[in-house]
């Protein structure tokens, strides 16, 4: 059998996702079977795109985009959907660390081509947030990566972990800019 939907490791279960509320381009869950992330079930999260275009500093001995150099571009999309949806000095100030990334490399990038990279809010749970990442040449819309990252909200007095709380994970999933 294959579950799509969002594996919760404390019930040892996948939980189904919401209908989506504001999904604007097609959803992605991952697949624990497979190991994939297949496009079947929709999320309540709205979808933030930014465009960005490979320089020179980007590409490895293979004339490619690094693979680390990715793993840049889901923190750099994550963030700045962040600070979209909050921007600097707007309510109390937040921390968010990773816990972990899931990356899938599909097919290379390379100099000077646009890229799209597209993120949303999955579950959200206690002090953690999970969000994926889809990044596509704008071009073509072939798809060049996508990523899972389980986020990690704290305190930033204490920075111990912070339950996320309703508004903050409302604002997430609402159309930002």
């Amino acid at each position: 059998m294959i579950f799509n939907g969002v594996y919760n490791p404390i019930k040892q279960q996948v939980v189904q996702r919401r209908d989506a509320k504001y999904c604007v381009s097609t959803p992605y869950t991952y697949n624990y079977q497979l190991k994939r992330f297949p496009m079947s079930e929709p999320t309540p999260a709205f979808r933030f795109s930014r465009l960005l275009t490979v320089v020179e500093s980007d590409i490895d001995e293979l004339n490619h985009v690094n693979n680390v150099q990715y793993v840049q571009y889901v923190q750099d999309t994550a963030a700045a959907h962040w600070l979209t949806a909050y921007p600097p000095g707007e309510g109390e100030p937040y921390i968010w660390v990773v816990l972990e990334h899931r990356i899938r490399y599909h097919k290379p990038a390379f100099l000077g081509e646009e890229l799209r990279c597209t993120t949303w809010v999955g579950e959200v749970r206690g002090a953690q947030s999970q969000r994926f990442v889809r990044i596509e040449r704008a071009t073509d819309n072939v798809l060049l990566c996508e990523a899972e990252t389980q986020w990690v909200l704290l305190d930033p007095k204490s920075q111990r972990p912070k339950r996320v709380e309703e508004n903050v994970k409302k604002r997430l999933w609402e159309p930002v800019g």
